[in-house]
């Protein structure tokens, strides 16, 4: 018997149990993340999904991604399979990808989650979703920036047979607020999701397009510029390193601002300046990952 054709007679057990109780032979996983590469709004998550969709299917799990129509490949990416789905995911939208998952006998769907990666619709159809299989939750950002993103964490950790924080920021807030969802919570970190490379420009090449001191340390921030990212926490710390050690540094902010928040990274240089590192500090937006492996 499939774990997905079971589940309305065993959703009250814990996850770990249910996964025991059939024999499954290949675990069926699709894995919800709306700009999967290549797709013109790609970001962290992005490639780390595709990071994770692809270790899965090399440890036979069946792996497909549920994303939506900016995706420009061509349906598959490796052994994995890419449906594609209208970009505004509301209920009709939802209805569609369930029939078509359960076509496909899915066991659980897993969703890689940030608040700006999914419209309201969406977080209004999410529980008709995850009701009709296993459902897990992995967290990048936990609140978001207003009383929706809140409501909807809120339903996420307490609709989801399972939880996985992908940062300590996660794990802290849960620990302070909502410490009973840490039962069903896995701490996974991440770290940088791109492959280190030989970098073909000489060493001074890449510190003379973004105006490093080679005879100073090299301090390197990489992900998004995004809220919960621990910014003002950095430049605090910054500051002690130059108040109380006199350590002569740089810093490189690597990667780009999110388009729900445009301001944002403009309003963090700002701060930066606020706390003394602006001259300090080089903000290299989003560029190649060869350029990010060099610089890291």
């Amino acid at each position: 018997m499939s774990l997905r054709g079971a589940c309305g007679e065993v959703r009250s057990l814990p996850l770990k149990n249910r996964l025991l109780y059939y024999p499954i032979t290949v675990l069926r996983v699709a894995i919800l993340c709306p700009d999967y590469p290549p797709s013109s709004r790609e970001g962290g998550i992005s490639h780390y999904t595709q990071c994770l969709a692809n270790h899965l299917s090399k440890r036979g799990v069946k792996v497909w991604i549920i994303t939506n129509e900016e995706y420009s490949g061509n349906g598959f990416d490796g052994d994995i399979q890419v449906l594609k789905f209208a970009n505004d995911w509301n209920r009709p939208v939802v209805k569609k990808m369930v029939a078509e998952l359960r076509a496909k006998s899915i066991d659980m769907v897993n969703l890689q989650y940030s608040p700006s990666l999914y419209s309201t619709g969406f977080k209004l159809a999410w529980p008709y979703l995850s009701k009709q299989f296993i459902s897990t939750v992995s967290f990048h950002t936990l609140w978001g920036g207003n009383k929706l993103n809140r409501w909807f964490a809120l339903r996420l950790l307490q609709s989801a047979d399972a939880l996985v924080a992908t940062n300590s920021e996660i794990i802290y807030l849960l620990e302070n607020y909502v410490p009973s969802f840490l039962r069903k919570t896995y701490f996974i970190p991440i770290s940088a999701n791109i492959e280190p490379s030989d970098f073909t420009d000489p060493p001074n090449e890449i510190s003379t397009k973004y105006q490093l001191d080679r005879g100073r340390p090299l301090i390197a921030y990489f992900g998004m510029v995004y809220p919960g990212k621990g910014f003002d926490l950095l430049f605090q710390t910054l500051r002690v390193l130059l108040d109380q050690f006199r350590f002569d540094f740089q810093i490189a902010f690597i990667g780009g601002g999110v388009s729900d928040l445009p301001g944002y990274r403009d309003e963090q240089e700002k701060q930066g300046s606020k706390f003394g590192i602006g001259d300090r500090s080089v903000w290299t937006g989003k560029i190649p990952p060869a350029e990010v492996s060099a610089l890291l």
